[in-house]
């Protein structure tokens, strides 16, 4: 029995470290230390400081500040967001103003927006 668990766990994939998930309404995070983040608030003050590997912002009207990110994806509606370098910015919501200079590992980010009425800038 001991060897079929064995075998059985040996043969499972490794599972990803999850999404820190913010709830707070101000936070500063240090992506270095965690680099998967998930905001699932509205009405919050973001700093994110650090290579992060992805941001998801869920909820609405929030401030966000971003050193560096390889991909953002915006769900909420509303949120204004400074980027300074990322690899990919996808906008699901609407009525989000992202602001952004340049890639991480390229001169500029992909950058592809669904919902209605989102302003994308490439802030020079």
């Amino acid at each position: 029995m001991r060897s079929v668990l064995v075998a059985l766990l040996l043969a499972l994939p490794l599972t990803a470290v999850a999404d820190r998930v913010v709830t707070d309404k101000t936070a500063a995070h240090d992506c270095a230390k965690e680099p998967n983040i998930s905001i699932n608030t509205g009405e919050g003050t973001f700093t994110f400081t650090g290579p992060c590997e992805k941001i998801g912002i869920n909820g609405g009207k929030n401030k966000v500040t971003i050193e560096s990110v390889k991909r953002l994806t915006v769900n909420g509606s509303k949120n204004t967001i400074d980027v300074d370098a990322a690899d990919k910015i996808s906008v699901n919501g609407s009525d989000n103003t992202i602001n952004y200079k340049r890639g991480v590992t390229e001169k500029t980010p992909k950058v592809g927006a669904i919902g209605a009425n989102n302003k994308l800038n490439q802030i020079k």
